[in-house]
């Protein structure tokens, strides 16, 4: 048998190896604890949410798209693809331009031309939905022009000989007395785009304060404003998110909404904004904002011309509608299901050489999939 005094020194000895050992326990409990949280944090391959409030803005110089957004709310991607579609060319798509790293919230696309028009969408690991679009101008470049030569002046035309008056209309420009009406306004993210229902004065582009976005009780100012068509698209600065409730006021200001033939649209108090982001069913969308059709001046009435103006759809079996202003039906119609337009009535291009039409779809699917009768997309249409 030890003695006591053995005893008690053999447990001081231990109590020193322990001593000893628990430092080394307690960095192996540190580096436990920081390797899970690494792990809770770490990229996400599969992940397919998408990130919100995109936005775009121009660099310093005015020569470059800058754009920023915030990190997808559920999951940390492996990377961000970065998709862009020229708007000013027609039959364009969104295209993958690049990717930048998941903890990249920012990107700079120095590949644009002055003067252009882009649209921008973000996809989490390039699977899944697209986050919501922004779209900008860029400023027209600033190189002088080369000064024209001249053109020799044309002799007027005689009393016995009066010179045929041709251009480019729109139909409904002519003895128009009528306000253009504005027909819906859709937010998908940062991106609010008001729908009328005719042909805006392109040159005619209101301020940003002239407009008021409320968003969940707040109230915002956009940071750009584009007139395109039948559209006013705004640009917001915080986008909206799903499920929040959006209204627009809109103020008549020193360059207000108006359609060609000089008719001020009428200002807007609180109006209701069908909300798009995140939405279970998808807008069908044209795929550029323009579109020019030849038709011969000779064609029969009740004759199709061109190929159909077909919008895309990321739904599956949606049916589109398409549709024009009742005063278009004059001279023209298009088929309600296929976008295909035919003539109603004789052309004649020695007086108009080419006409201007809004065209319009909707899928009948409200962002919840619910029915609904409102337009999701519009489209101008020149024909000549």
């Amino acid at each position: 048998m030890r003695a006591p005094w053995a005893l008690a020194r053999g447990f001081r000895g231990g109590g020193s190896a322990f001593r000893r050992l628990a430092p080394a326990a307690a960095l192996l409990v540190l580096l436990a604890v920081l390797l899970v949280r690494t792990q809770g944090v770490s990229a996400d391959p599969a992940c397919e949410v998408p990130p919100t409030n995109l936005t775009s803005a121009l660099s310093d110089d005015g020569s470059a798209v800058v754009l920023t957004w915030e990190a997808s709310p559920d999951c940390t991607p492996d990377e961000y693809a970065v998709y862009r579609r020229d708007m000013d060319v027609e039959g364009a798509r969104m295209t993958k331009i690049d990717t930048v790293d998941g903890s990249t919230l920012t990107y700079t696309d120095d590949d644009v031309d002055a003067g252009a028009y882009y649209r921008y969408r973000i996809r989490s690991n390039d699977q899944g939905a697209r986050s919501g679009r922004t779209d900008i101008t860029l400023p027209e470049s600033t190189t002088p022009e080369p000064t024209p030569e001249p053109t020799p002046q044309q002799p007027e035309a005689t009393s016995t000989e009066q010179a045929p008056q041709q251009g480019e209309r729109s139909v409904r420009q002519n003895f128009d007395v009528t306000p253009p009406s504005l027909q819906v306004v859709n937010v998908d993210g940062p991106s609010l785009v008001i729908i009328y229902d005719e042909l805006l004065d392109e040159s005619s582009t209101p301020a940003a304060s002239d407009y008021t976005v409320d968003i969940g009780g707040t109230d915002y100012t956009p940071s750009s404003v584009v007139v395109r068509g039948a559209e006013v698209a705004l640009t917001l600065s915080t986008g909206a998110a799903s499920g929040d409730t959006v209204a627009l006021d809109y103020t008549k200001g020193t360059n207000p909404v108006k359609d060609l033939a000089g008719n001020d649209a009428v200002a807007e108090t609180n109006r209701p904004v069908t909300n798009h982001t995140g939405a279970t069913n998808d807008q069908p969308e044209f795929s550029s904002e323009t579109i020019t059709i030849s038709v011969d001046e000779n064609t029969p009435i009740m004759t199709a011309f061109g190929d159909p103006v077909a919008a895309a759809d990321g739904d599956t079996g949606d049916t589109l509608t398409y549709s024009l202003p009742d005063n278009v039906l004059l001279l023209f119609s298009v088929g309600t299901n296929t976008g295909q337009f035919s003539t109603f009535a004789p052309l004649d291009f020695e007086s108009t050489s080419s006409y201007v039409v809004p065209l319009y779809v909707r899928d009948n699917k409200g962002p919840a999939g619910g029915a609904d009768s409102i337009f999701d997309d519009s489209i101008k249409v020149t024909i000549n």
